[in-house]
Parts: C-alpha cells; structure tokens; sequence
C-alpha cells in the first residue's frame, strides 16, 4: 500500500539524497531540546518507510551477504534500493551525533554508531516475521553505513561550525 508520500519519495531518489543531507546539517544548528524531538520524528519516519506503508511480499528474507550490491552497476533497481536505504540512515547518524555532546570522536561517542545498526535490525527481524517487505542482510549493511556517513557529517559540520554547548 503506496501512500502519496512514500510513492513521491521513492521517485524521487535524488531530490530524497539532497533532503536527507539538507536535513543532517539542519539538526546540527538546532537547540539540543529540538535535536531529541528530532530524533523521534526521524526515527518514526523511518519506521514509516520501512514498515507501515509496504504491502506483504511473496518472499520473506535474502540472507547471502553483498547480493544486491553485485547487481549494483549493471541494474537500476538494486541501486536505487541500496542508495535509499543508505540515505534513509544519513540523517539519523546526524542527528544522533548532534545529541551526543561537544564536537569530537571519542571513543565514548562511538557506541552511537551502532544505533543505527540495531534499528535496521529490529526493522528487518519485524519484515521477516510479518512478511512485510523483503529481509535482507544488504539493507543492514546499507543502513549502518547511511548512520555511519551521516554521524561524522554531523561531526564534521560541528566541528567546522565550531558548534557546541
């Protein structure tokens, strides 16, 4: 079931790449109270987009590993897919490393990269079981690497913004 949002969206997968890392360097500038209500919203729009809007598919999972991205130069599709599920997570490492305190890598701020990786988890344990969408490992590796590239554009627009509390 394609709402009119999730079908614009996936049209679109250009203008969905500009507005996710337009929307990373956003949260950067926000107040920390709005960076955490950010978050939230972010983080349902995900669920959004992952579950609630997609119809029962005739298979339940792929787990061999880099099956998609194999197909990566030699098929649209499998490249559109990849680039969505990696842009999907892009914000939401921004966000997280905005909340996560003054501009730096430290070891203690690393364990936020794995947030990322647990939702794409969760989101892909909850398609297998309902046979909502299709399972795949490469979607976890997609959206941990989204979460991964988006906590250090945070940390980099932080740093050269010279942002902190």
């Amino acid at each position: 079931m394609n709402t009119p949002l999730s079908s614009f969206l996936l049209s679109h997968p250009f203008l969905m790449i500009i507005i996710g890392f337009l929307f990373s360097i956003l949260v950067q500038f926000l107040p920390r109270t709005l960076r955490w209500i950010f978050l939230f919203v972010y983080a349902a729009f995900i669920i959004y987009m992952t579950l609630l809007f997609r119809s029962p598919s005739g298979s339940r999972g792929v787990f061999e590993i880099f099956w998609s991205y194999r197909q990566f130069f030699s098929n649209w599709y499998y490249r559109l897919e990849i680039m969505q599920n990696i842009w999907l997570f892009i914000p939401l490492g921004a966000i997280l490393y905005s909340i996560s305190g003054k501009p730096s890598i430290r070891p203690n701020k690393r364990w936020l990269m794995l947030l990322p990786f647990a939702l794409s988890i969760v989101i892909e344990v909850i398609q297998y079981f309902t046979g909502v969408g299709v399972a795949e490992i490469d979607d976890i590796i997609s959206n941990t690497l989204g979460g991964v590239i988006g906590f250090y554009l945070g940390y980099l627009i932080r740093r050269s913004q010279k942002l902190d509390r």
